[in-house]
């Protein structure tokens, strides 16, 4: 699958999105900050991206890796 060519901000807005609006995190009124995903070499997948920390996941985790997932099959910087 081809991966779609984006900015690191529309990473991030896509990101935010997808975590912030999931039901777990609007239940417990977390908001989860998205740092902006940095470039790098493909790895072995083909994503040329990643945000290696994340400030205060606050027990969802599960919520972020999902969405990260996601966001790295789908999405390549440009």
């Amino acid at each position: 699958m081809s991966r779609e060519l984006v900015t690191p901000q529309q990473i991030q807005h896509w990101l935010s999105d997808r975590i912030n609006g999931d039901r777990l995190l609007l239940d417990d009124g977390h908001h989860q900050h998205v740092s902006v995903p940095l470039k790098n070499e493909p790895d072995a997948d083909g994503c040329n991206w990643n945000i290696a920390t994340w400030r205060n996941p606050a027990g969802h985790e599960a919520v972020i890796d999902a969405a990260m997932r996601e966001a790295r099959s789908r999405f390549n910087l440009e």
